[in-house]
């Protein structure tokens, strides 16, 4: 019997964390990977994907101290600082990422027929 109360009263104690993801402007950002760390170690306890909306939930996360690091290709990563979770719902405050800006250098692409006066499969080149 107590074993069966323990497990309850642990099922019970876990909660939701849920929150958003958005750009510089504030519009939501979809399919971001979001990973909840543990915050005295930074080890994954678990990972989700944003919502279409930018929208994302954590279920039966035990009471702890955890942080979230928030990454996708094209934005710089964001780690929040620690936060607390107790046995009530926690939303957490709108997360942004910034979009990296990436100048890419000019490129020259230079091409030369190996088969210039030869015949290919019944073709020849005139060059």
């Amino acid at each position: 019997m107590s074993l069966f109360v323990g497990l309850t009263t642990s099922a019970l104690s876990q909660t939701t964390i849920t929150g958003s993801v958005r750009d510089a402007t504030g519009k939501p950002l979809p399919f971001i990977s979001i990973a909840l760390l543990n915050a005295r170690d930074s080890s994954l306890i678990t990972g989700t994907i944003s919502k279409e909306t930018g929208s994302y939930t954590f279920e039966n996360i035990k009471p702890g101290q955890y942080k979230l690091m928030v990454s996708a290709v094209g934005y710089a990563p964001n780690r929040t600082r620690a936060f607390d979770i107790t046995s009530s719902p926690t939303e957490i405050p709108a997360i942004s990422l910034t979009e990296l800006a990436k100048t890419l250098n000019a490129v020259a692409v230079v091409t030369s027929s190996m088969f210039a006066g030869h015949s290919i499969r019944g073709y020849s080149s005139s060059t």
